[in-house]
């Protein structure tokens, strides 16, 4: 479960603030976000202006893997990572996500090789 402080700026995370969230699902064909969602899911979350920005870039589908490059299929199991507005309690998944994702790994490709891209953008690994 994710705190409800930024790790980047240490200020508090609010309900309809604007959120960077990085967790784990199964990708679903032909949803936008994965499912299999649960508080136990969530890797990371920070404050959206808290990440160097320039990092980011929306990727809509079909997804490709950051890691090896090969599309992202029906039941794969993901890392990734979304911004939207921090929803209120009990909800977890942000809202108003847009139309992709902005850092999708296989969890098999993750394997620790994207902790440096995650402490560019400024998060914990």
């Amino acid at each position: 479960m994710t705190s409800r402080i930024c790790p980047k700026c240490q200020g508090p995370i609010e309900p309809l603030q604007w959120v960077f969230q990085v967790a784990t699902g199964i990708y679903v064909s032909p949803f936008i976000t994965p499912t299999d969602f649960s508080r136990d899911a969530i890797i990371t979350e920070m404050h959206a202006e808290c990440v160097n920005g320039e990092r980011l870039s929306n990727q809509e589908l079909p997804y490709h893997c950051h890691g090896c490059g090969d599309p992202i299929v029906g039941w794969a199991e993901i890392i990734y990572g979304v911004v939207g507005r921090k929803p209120r309690t009990p909800w977890i998944r942000p809202e108003e996500r847009g139309n992709g994702l902005y850092f999708v790994s296989h969890v098999r490709c993750w394997d620790g090789k994207w902790d440096n891209w995650l402490r560019q953008l400024g998060l914990p690994t």
